[in-house]
């Protein structure tokens, strides 16, 4: 006989919820469902996709997209998450938890759209000059896309 596989199994992890709390959210199912599965994987997550895997818990089944993306916007602001577009069309999201990752870019292939994610960036040191001359909360957006190794053959 087959068990299902519910929130309060796979997704309950109180770090998670300390860390809700500590950044004055509620903790929800909702949110720790989130939370887990972008720890859990080390690649980016649009809003759909997102809501689409969530729909395989029996208690979130119905849950509404835009409460996926409301809550992924809370996390964001509390610096949990970080999102950046690609093709100025799709925003996606990946865990973040107070800066733990690195600054980096990504790479999409223009065919199947995989995202990598790149392990350093070579602009941080241009942005130090920049600051030097003066300026202030300096930032930057770096895109690259190609075609995978897959896609080529």
């Amino acid at each position: 006989m087959k068990r299902e596989t519910t929130l309060s199994q796979s997704f309950s992890d109180r770090r998670l919820g300390q860390l809700l709390k500590r950044h004055g959210m509620k903790v929800t199912p909702i949110r720790l469902g989130l939370m887990k599965l972008l720890r859990s994987q080390k690649h980016l997550w649009s809003a759909g996709k997102l809501h689409e895997t969530l729909q395989n818990y029996p208690e979130l089944k119905g849950i509404h997209r835009t409460t996926v993306y409301r809550n992924l916007k809370q996390f964001e602001a509390s610096q949990l998450v970080r999102s950046t577009f690609f093709d100025t069309r799709s925003e996606l999201f990946e865990w973040d938890a107070k800066h733990a990752l690195e600054h980096h870019h990504h790479i999409r292939c223009r065919h199947c759209h995989a995202v990598e994610m790149l392990d350093s960036c070579v602009v941080e040191k241009y942005q130090s000059k920049l600051k030097e001359k003066g300026y202030t909360r300096v930032d930057h957006h770096l895109e690259f896309s190609g075609i995978c190794f897959r896609c080529q053959n």
